[in-house]
């Protein structure tokens, strides 16, 4: 089991919360999520490899990308979309690459409890992650 990180908020390891600014001097092991908003592809790439090269990612056992959403690309960006730019990350990090988790801002997503611990398993084109020691609600017929 591995901690969940969230770039966008916080990295947290039991009572310690660090700032994303602070990450490059502080390596937590665990599966990092990122989404986010009106970033073209090259940034969002760029921001990754800001956290590859600062030995972030390598700390990962995985990185879960979430959804992406409004941005137009425009002729400066040459055709170079999310697809070209997910498939060179993921020919270049040491790490899975998953993508597909509804989660960011879209209307119908899961809760990623930042800092809890979670197990990822892939295999046969399916994704699942089991997320432990954070209350949850009884659904519909439980």
């Amino acid at each position: 089991m591995y901690e969940l990180l969230d770039r966008m908020q916080r990295f947290t390891r039991g009572n310690d919360v660090v700032n994303y600014r602070d990450a490059l001097t502080f390596h937590v092991v665990g599966i990092l999520f990122v989404e986010d908003i009106h970033e073209h592809p090259y940034r969002i790439e760029r921001m990754l490899l800001h956290l590859y090269h600062a030995g972030i990612l390598g700390a990962q056992r995985a990185l879960v990308l979430g959804h992406f959403s409004e941005f137009t690309l425009t002729g400066y960006d040459n055709g170079y979309d999310f697809g070209a730019m997910l498939d060179w990350i993921r020919s270049h990090l040491p790490i899975p690459v998953i993508t597909g988790l509804p989660f960011g801002h879209i209307r119908d997503k899961v809760t990623l409890p930042v800092g809890a611990r979670g197990h990822l398993v892939s295999g046969g084109g399916r994704v699942r992650l089991d997320v432990e020691g954070y209350p949850t609600l009884a659904g519909p017929g439980a």
